[in-house]
């Protein structure tokens, strides 16, 4: 059995994926942990599994930020997955396609039945009649060179499903039920689509509705092209008339006058002379300019100053500009996707850029990506991550110990691309504690006790009037512990 998914819709139609030979498949477009590779940022890292069992095929959702769909509905958890379905990962819709691979023997049996029974590639009940007038014959594609009668009044249905269809084609690219030849009141021959995804097209035109065939018509269903044959058009003979030779005597004057006239010179020795004759002429033109060329000054400053004033706005962009080319290249990170947005819509007006790329990073899309994998750990539901700046990282939140900083600093080096960018603010709830009771006993007021969570200090107890003074000194001392942010 193979299993394959085509993208029908999005930034990679036309792409074929193949699925068979595994039973576990993880897309993606993280090479290390995927093995389907999908290149598309719309993808996650770790996209979809499929599971394939012997008797039904799964699909599970990986991406917490861009959930799969199948048939348009968002999936949640495992679901079974038939042939036909369609399967949208990010901004591309595909299908999943279920083909049945026949065995060396079963091919074999075939293969001697044909012998044996002489069997045609389609049959018609040809009862009542000797032969038909109209005529498909297969001119491209997988079945090119068949051919088939429609008999007079009656009907075929074109497709790829031998169960329900009089004509089934092994083409992909052919619908279950694709199309129907019939004839209308006036016993004219017609087709018509049946709703099919890739639609019918008579001589490269689209059809809508019942459309009347003529000789010599060419139909497309697909990547599959056929020639509608009406045998009683009367097909005219070309008449060649007989050209008269006459000989000519070449020893008098006159007849070698007549002789040169009417001699024809080949093809091929026109040809070489022209081609020569071109040489020659490029040549003498080359040696020419190379005595009467100068120097053009070329200045490309303008454009550069232009590159320039666009680009200091995003000091975090590097960039490479190519001016006799027109290419640009862009590399660095940008806050949000508004200014990435608004960066290539200014480079865009520039008239002089013909091709800009770019490998620029959005920060926005990396925190959110961080924090969505961060709050799966119940313990973390207050860290997150956030660009206070272009390529600066910060990482914010409270914990109880100093082992659960370390799980999670752990967690991150794995997880986050950019740790030479991210600057830790976490704030360990058990050391502010301690540094607040040891400021409290070194000042003498060990009786004081306090209630410290999430930023959120309260302080009760007694404190002597004589000692008002040395109290609100170490109350600015406590205000000043890293963690506390109000008193």
């Amino acid at each position: 059995m193979s299993y394959y998914l085509i993208a029908e819709e999005g930034p990679l139609k036309g792409l074929k994926i193949d699925l068979t030979d595994e039973e576990r498949v993880i897309v993606g477009r993280d090479p290390d942990s995927s093995t389907c590779l999908i290149e598309d940022p719309s993808i996650s890292r770790r996209h979809a599994l499929f599971l394939f069992g012997a008797d039904s095929i799964e699909i599970e959702n990986l991406s917490l930020t861009n959930p799969l769909k199948v048939n348009g509905n968002i999936t949640e958890g495992k679901e079974v997955i038939v042939d036909g379905d369609y399967i949208t990962l990010g901004a591309n819709t595909f299908r999943f396609v279920k083909i049945e691979k026949p065995s060396i023997q079963k091919e074999m049996d075939s293969f001697e039945e044909l012998s044996i029974n002489e069997e045609p590639l389609f049959q018609f009940s040809l009862s009542g009649q000797h032969a038909s007038r109209f005529t498909l014959k297969v001119i491209m594609g997988p079945n090119a060179g068949a051919e088939f009668p429609l008999p007079e009044g009656g009907s075929l249905v074109l497709g790829k499903d031998d169960q329900t269809c009089d004509v089934a084609f092994n083409d992909l690219s052919v619908s279950k039920r694709h199309a129907r030849l019939s004839f209308n009141e006036q016993g004219i021959p017609i087709i018509e689509d049946l709703e099919s995804l890739n639609k019918i097209f008579v001589n490269h035109r689209k059809v809508e509705g019942a459309y009347e065939l003529k000789g010599q018509d060419l139909i497309t269903l697909g990547t599959t092209q056929l020639i509608f044959v009406d045998k009683e058009i009367v097909e005219e003979t070309v008449f060649n008339p007989f050209e008269e030779k006459i000989e000519i005597d070449t020893q008098t004057d006159e007849g070698r006058q007549q002789a040169f006239k009417k001699m024809v010179i080949p093809y091929k020795h026109l040809a070489g002379f022209g081609a020569l004759l071109f040489v020659v002429v490029v040549s003498t033109l080359f040696l020419l300019s190379l005595f009467s060329s100068h120097e053009i000054p070329v200045s490309f400053n303008k454009q550069k100053d232009e590159v320039a004033s666009v680009l200091k706005r995003y000091p975090k962009i590097e960039y490479t500009f190519n001016p006799p080319t027109g290419k640009l290249f862009l590399v660095g990170h940008v806050l949000n996707e508004i200014e990435y947005e608004e960066m290539l819509f200014v480079l865009n007006q520039l008239p002089f850029l013909k091709n800009i790329e770019d490998t620029v990073v959005i920060d926005e899309l990396v925190w959110q990506n961080a924090n969505a994998l961060i709050q799966t750990n119940p313990n973390w539901k207050g860290i997150m991550i956030q660009a206070i700046a272009p390529s600066q990282f910060v990482l914010r939140g409270y914990l109880e110990t100093i082992d659960q900083q370390a799980e999670l600093l752990e967690y991150i080096a794995l997880n986050f691309t950019y740790l030479n960018q991210l600057k830790n603010e976490l704030v360990i709830n058990s050391l502010v504690q301690q540094r607040i009771q040891s400021l409290l006993t070194r000042s003498g007021f060990g009786s004081i006790t306090f209630n410290y969570s999430l930023g959120e200090l309260v302080l009760s107890g007694p404190v002597e009037k004589e000692q008002e003074r040395s109290y609100k000194k170490i109350l600015d001392e406590v205000k000043e512990v890293k963690g506390v942010e109000n008193v």
